[in-house]
């Protein structure tokens, strides 16, 4: 379908998005409400994007105007950028991510989390002109996670930065010097060993007590992911939309399928007294992005659990190894965190989703939890989520 010709009058009250006028311009309305002008073309066989400035500084009328003039260079061969420094210098970090996004992470069954993960270590420089951007800059982001001790992450965050500077250099031509080149002779990693971590029912019943403590939405976060087992990146980024009575449905996750999580009672009791939001997330402190388990909230959580050594993920293979030892069976397990079977069975031959299986499993890992925070209750604090 042909894009549509905007009026005036509708660009004040475009909802977030990006709209694209007949003409070819394009606006983009951030969550913020800022809207800013663009126009993409290519040559040379390479697609380019070419800002045009931010509304209401560049009208519509303005904005069609930029585009004539650029579609008459590129008639002529010639690159309506050539000579044109200081428009690339103007891109900033977070326009750039907003760039990657759009045109590459959204073809991406990982791109969300992807683009999480570089909002969050480029959060520092995101209003910096990506022109200034120097390999220093990478390479002190990288140092940090490693004083943070997240060296076993720091080769697939490294990966994240060099991919997404590696586009703006080599794709968009947003920088004429790539800062992440050189990064793999400048960065030493940690060999990867899988971690075998599970949390005692003690530890469990420590962190679920500390967890409570916490304030919205870092409580109902971490105990969702705690009572469900699912991966972090997937609970932190709930909607009300993907919930329906008792049912959790996950549409965008790692395995790329659907997967209906059971939520148990203790679960949406919870969820009665959470604020809606216009966005529909879940998890947020400003309406328009979900919260992060940064390093401040893990440290709070150890001091007050007094559990060490263990991360988020942890969690979810508590989960796997607790049902396991109550004799759960092993493919109910998998199906619940939402693992492939590994047979050909179980692949190919079984076509049912074992719902009702799952549902008795998920009710039966809420009973447990509940018994361990009674067995190990000292004080009020201790209360279970639901009273007895």
């Amino acid at each position: 379908m042909a894009p549509r010709k905007l009026t005036a009058s509708q660009i004040p009250t475009l909802e977030e998005g990006t709209h694209t006028d007949a003409s070819g311009a394009v606006i983009r309305v951030l969550p913020s409400g800022k809207r800013s002008w663009s126009f993409m073309y290519r040559i040379n066989r390479q697609r380019r994007r070419m800002s045009l400035g931010q509304y209401p500084q560049v009208s519509l009328a303005d904005a069609r105007a930029e585009v004539s003039a650029a579609k008459v260079s590129l008639a002529k061969g010639i690159d309506p950028q050539q000579g044109k420094d200081e428009i690339a210098a103007s891109e900033t970090v977070g326009q750039g991510l907003d760039l990657y996004r759009d045109l590459h992470l959204a073809n991406l069954k990982s791109g969300k989390n992807v683009e999480l993960v570089l909002r969050r270590l480029l959060e520092p420089h995101a209003k910096l002109p990506i022109i200034q951007v120097t390999e220093k800059d990478l390479v002190s982001i990288l140092n940090k996670l490693r004083r943070e001790k997240k060296s076993v992450a720091l080769k697939r965050y490294k990966t994240n930065i060099t991919g997404f500077f590696n586009w703006c250099h080599g794709v968009q031509h947003l920088i004429e010097v790539n800062p992440a080149a050189n990064l793999s002779l400048t960065i030493t990693e940690k060999k990867y060993k899988p971690r075998k971590r599970a949390l005692t029912n003690d530890e469990l019943a420590s962190v679920m007590k500390a967890a409570n403590g916490l304030a919205y939405p870092y409580r109902e976060a971490l105990l969702t992911l705690i009572y469900t087992g699912q991966r972090k990146s997937e609970v932190l980024g709930m909607r009300w939309s993907d919930l329906e009575q008792s049912t959790w449905t996950q549409s965008d996750n790692k395995a790329g399928r659907e997967h209906k999580v059971h939520l148990a009672d203790q679960l949406q009791d919870l969820y009665l007294h959470m604020p809606r939001h216009l966005s529909g997330l879940m998890f947020t402190t400003n309406g328009t992005s979900q919260v992060w388990f940064g390093t401040k909230l893990k440290e709070k959580l150890d001091l007050a659990s007094g559990v060490v050594d263990w991360t988020f993920h942890d969690l979810r293979r508590t989960f796997g190894t607790r049902l396991a030892e109550m004799r759960a069976s092993e493919d109910i397990i998998g199906r619940c965190l939402n693992h492939s079977p590994q047979s050909i069975t179980g692949r190919t031959y079984i076509a049912s989703d074992r719902r009702d299986e799952k549902i008795e499993l998920w009710e039966m890992w809420a009973n447990h939890l509940e018994e361990i925070q009674k067995e190990t209750s000292t004080g009020p604090d201790a209360v279970p989520l639901r009273s007895a």
